[in-house]
């Protein structure tokens, strides 16, 4: 199997039909076998090895496609497809596979719009109206007090509104950016609602805003100025901005697939948010910008000032943090700068390093696509010997009384920890999630092996207060049922839980737990019968379980709801109106 799978990446990468394509050097060969079968969790306890392969995880997490790219010493190294970019038409990923890049979009245009400062297009802390013709951020008394700037709106700094965008299927009208901002869309208007300047909140909306400034000041297209000043520049000769993608293109590109393994309706959404989320490009060309912020911050690149990326990388606020189109993090020790990004059916991940030029792109053609970039980099980074790779652990055991003094629910009534004994071994979940080992080290920490970090010293829990097993509604509801839920939730005030929480964490399980994860959307259409977007989310459960009896009677209860809910913002009502009819139309139900 493991030729097989090897082999079958090498072919998926020939360039043309026909041609025969040199072999790779052997050491690259090697690379790439141990990490697509040495996929591991970020810290490991010594003498214990845990690895997967990529096929397997693929096959675990319903995700069709990944690509990867991975570069060191500045240079790309390699680049693979693995899966199927269609289903349908089991087209292979090939290294030149067009996958939508979600959020990592904003790092390019952040590059695009500091360029255009560069040349005095733009100015980047001057009050964003004064480069704004047909649209202006609505004034408020926050806005005349401190106007928004470019700065702020790159950092997610400005008190923007509207943290992402849900894309437009084929055959939905598609908005203006004009009409996106006014709430016009699919989602609500951009507005600021808290102070500028003063705290970190991510925003696509402010984006958007940022898009829009530099196409007005440019006169030219967005996908035009994107393909002159980064695109052409760089060398990323496959990507465009273009929404929706030319009909020529389509068939270089990947259809995104929902957690479940369902394509999305159309198999790709369109954004005319292009900076925030209009991206199509491939890890390959990931690779080649993000390389070229490397050789900027070194003073060796041709096209990125050492200044400009320097601002990129330079968080706003804190040590980590936000930067102006990157995100600064620490990685086990070594300092890096990345991005991530979701669109419909897509997502991807970003890391780079602040020097030495190393890093990996993972991208995927599925919503559970984040279910793998850890492991994969995990096995990039250890294969390379790079800075940054997880820790290996000692264990340490502990007194049975230590750990039933640790055992019990912490963290808050809306998103519990669970914690528990077995075998000797403490164990954390959320509520019918999946469960992790928290290993007590040598050091006198407690590690958790999800993601390798120290949670406190090894006499507690620590990174959340304790709460009694009653007081969280989930608890109960994976313990006792819905009415047991119900009944810990009306013993709480109001206002500890919500619809849209409940159906966040639930949608987030469907790929691991869909029964779990309809128990979740039942309960929260339950305790919360007047909101819409509580019994549209349970309709897509019940369809993600096909139940289709179940499904269009949830559907017809969303729009039943929609004269009492007076909670949901009327854009949104708006959107889940039309989510609701369409899917009583696919389902035959209208």
């Amino acid at each position: 199997m493991r030729s097989l799978i090897l082999a079958a990446a090498l072919v998926a990468c020939s360039p043309e039909p026909g041609r025969r394509t040199p072999a790779p050097p052997v050491a690259e060969v090697e690379h790439v076998d141990r990490i697509v079968h040495g996929l591991r969790p970020p810290a490991e306890v010594a003498g214990e090895p845990v690895r997967y392969s990529l096929a397997d995880r693929m096959k675990h997490f319903r995700v069709h496609g990944v690509g990867i790219a991975v570069f060191d010493h500045y240079q790309l190294q390699w680049a693979r497809g693995f899966g199927e970019a269609d289903a349908e038409t089991h087209a292979p990923v090939t290294e030149a596979t067009l996958f939508q890049a979600g959020s990592i979009s904003k790092s390019v245009n952040a590059l695009a719009v500091l360029e255009a400062v560069g040349s005095g297009v733009l100015a980047l802390d001057a009050p964003i109206d004064d480069a704004l013709e047909s649209w202006h951020v609505p004034a408020n008394e926050l806005t005349r007090a401190t106007p928004v700037t470019l700065r702020m709106l790159l950092s997610h700094t400005a008190g923007t509104t509207v943290h992402g965008f849900p894309g437009y299927a084929a055959g939905e009208p598609v908005p203006t950016v004009q009409q996106v901002l006014d709430g016009k869309g699919n989602t609500p208007p951009v507005v600021v609602d808290q102070p500028p300047g003063t705290a970190f909140r991510y925003s696509g909306g402010g984006i958007t805003i940022a898009q829009l400034a530099l196409v007005e000041r440019s006169h030219e297209p967005y996908p035009q100025i994107l393909a002159e000043r980064v695109l052409g520049p760089i060398g990323m000769t496959k990507s465009t901005y273009e929404q929706p993608l030319p009909a020529s293109r389509v068939a270089e590109a990947a259809a995104g697939y929902q957690s479940d393994g369902s394509p999305i309706a159309g198999k790709r959404h369109v954004y005319p948010e292009m900076a925030a989320a209009g991206l199509w490009t491939t890890p390959s060309d990931l690779a080649r910008f993000f390389i070229e912020l490397q050789r900027g911050l070194a003073g060796t690149s041709r096209v990125v000032t050492p200044a400009i990326a320097r601002e990129m990388t330079t968080p706003v606020f804190a040590k980590d943090g936000d930067g102006l189109g990157v995100f600064v993090m620490d990685r086990n020790g070594a300092h890096m700068f990345g991005h991530d990004g979701a669109d419909a059916g897509f997502q991807a991940n970003a890391i780079a390093s602040m020097a030495g030029g190393y890093g990996v792109i993972v991208m995927a053609n599925s919503d559970n696509g984040f279910e793998l970039f850890g492991e994969i980099a995990n096995a990039v980074f250890a294969e390379y010997g790079w800075p940054g790779r997880g820790p290996t652990l000692e264990r340490k055991s502990l007194p049975a009384d230590q750990l039933a003094a640790i055992a019990g629910v912490y963290g808050s009534p809306a998103l519990p920890t669970v914690v528990t004994v077995e075998n000797g071994r403490l164990y954390e979940h959320h509520p019918f999630g999946e469960r992790y080992e928290v290993v007590s080290t040598s050091d006198g920490k407690l590690v958790d092996l999800r993601d390798g970090i120290a949670l406190a010293d090894n006499k507690s829990y620590g990174p959340a207060p304790r709460i009694a097993d009653h007081a969280s509604p989930l608890v109960e509801l994976e313990r006792s049922g819905l009415d047991a839920a119900l009944a810990a939730t009306r013993a709480l005030p109001d206002g500890t839980l919500s619809p849209d929480d409940l159906n966040g964490y639930a949608y987030s399980l469907l790929s691991e737990n869909p029964r779990g994860a309809l128990a979740m959307f039942e309960f929260a259409a339950a305790a919360f019968a007047d909101s819409m977007n509580a019994h549209e989310s349970l309709a897509e459960g019940y369809e993600a379980v096909h139940d289709t009896a179940k499904a269009i009677a949830s559907y017809r209860a969303a729009l039943a709801a929609e004269s009492r809910d007076t909670k949901t913002p009327p854009a949104f009502k708006q959107q889940l109106h039309a989510t609701c009819e369409a899917a009583l139309k696919r389902l035959g139900a209208t």
